[in-house]
């Protein structure tokens, strides 16, 4: 009787430090490099005050420039106002530069404390476009560190409707369009 209550003391300790392992890789902190933000381009490209292009990881935001989409303005706007002339902390994943030579990035409002879904709909500005139903998730092989509580947020916005979620009067959902 004490050899299997030994066994499973030994079990449980192995099961809680796989545990405890796997919660601190979501709170490991990350790199983050600390920019201006100088100009937002569209919803999902910005320039910083040393001249970079900067294009979120994760997401796309209806165009608002060059063939114009519904909610591409909003989306535009949005991000304006919430970023322009603000400090923002930018966070690498795999890939550094997309075909245009932009900087792949994720951008997020604070450097943030824990990575968990609270975290990544609130402070991290892929997660905010999403959740306010202005984006689309749209993750690439190899930069998909956040794919998961992106695609969370995004069925989040689409069941409660939020942005272009919401139906037109056909019954269908301008993000299906876009």
């Amino acid at each position: 009787m004490k050899k299997s209550a030994c066994f499973l003391n030994v079990v449980l300790i192995l099961i809680l430090s796989l545990f405890l392992t796997g919660c601190e890789r979501e709170n490991i902190k990350a790199d983050y490099e600390i920019v201006t933000v100088s100009q937002v381009i569209d919803g999902d490209t910005i320039r910083t005050s040393q001249g970079e292009k900067i294009r979120l990881i994760g997401i796309n935001t209806p165009e608002s420039k060059n063939n114009k989409e519904e909610f591409g303005e909003e989306a535009y706007l949005y991000v304006r106002d919430l970023i322009e002339g603000k400090e923002v902390y930018l966070e690498e994943d795999i890939s550094d530069r997309d075909k245009y030579d932009r900087m792949l990035r994720y951008v997020w409002l604070k450097e943030p404390e824990q990575i968990d879904k609270n975290t990544v709909e609130n402070y991290n500005l892929s997660g905010i476009l999403l959740k306010e139903g202005l984006a689309k998730k749209y993750t690439f092989e190899p930069d998909i560190k956040y794919r998961d509580y992106f695609s969370e947020i995004q069925d989040t916005a689409r069941e409660e409707k939020i942005g272009m979620w919401s139906k037109d009067k056909y019954g269908a959902t301008r993000g299906d369009r876009i």
